[in-house]
């Protein structure tokens, strides 16, 4: 049995993002170690449980829609990053309000990096498949 091309381009979606969060991680962990300061480590996890949610909250919100109706895609790009931006509003002022004051800034500067970075991704990865045309792709099926 053949898999959908959209089954193919949210997994892909997935695994990139989820490469993205990893490497991103790596560097924080590494840079944070250079500099003798683990004590950002609960910015670091607060930052990669947030980005690892989201991404996995819209690869499947997007193959959803994907599917269904893929003339409404361009709607759902811009509510599911207006929805997410809201979210990373929420979750970054209950960090800095929960985390110390020496820890908050640090926290702030980690999730930016995530935040920016995941959607940075999210419009190179989408563009091009949109480039691609997802409506060629839905009728090779």
């Amino acid at each position: 049995m053949k898999k959908h091309p959209i089954d193919r381009i949210a997994r892909q979606y997935y695994q990139m993002s989820l490469w993205l969060t990893t490497a991103i991680s790596l560097v924080v962990l590494v840079v944070m170690n250079i500099a003798w300061d683990m004590s950002l480590i609960n910015g670091l996890l607060i930052s990669v449980c947030f980005t690892f949610a989201s991404s996995v909250a819209y690869g499947a919100a997007w193959k959803s829609v994907a599917k269904s109706s893929p003339t409404n895609l361009a709607k759902f790009y811009l509510a599911a990053t207006a929805i997410r931006m809201l979210a990373a509003l929420a979750v970054a002022t209950v960090g800095i309000i929960l985390l110390d004051k020496s820890e908050a800034i640090g926290f702030a500067v980690i999730f930016i990096i995530f935040y920016l970075s995941i959607l940075v991704f999210d419009t190179i990865y989408f563009s091009r498949v949109e480039k691609k045309g997802l409506a060629k792709l839905q009728s090779s099926d």
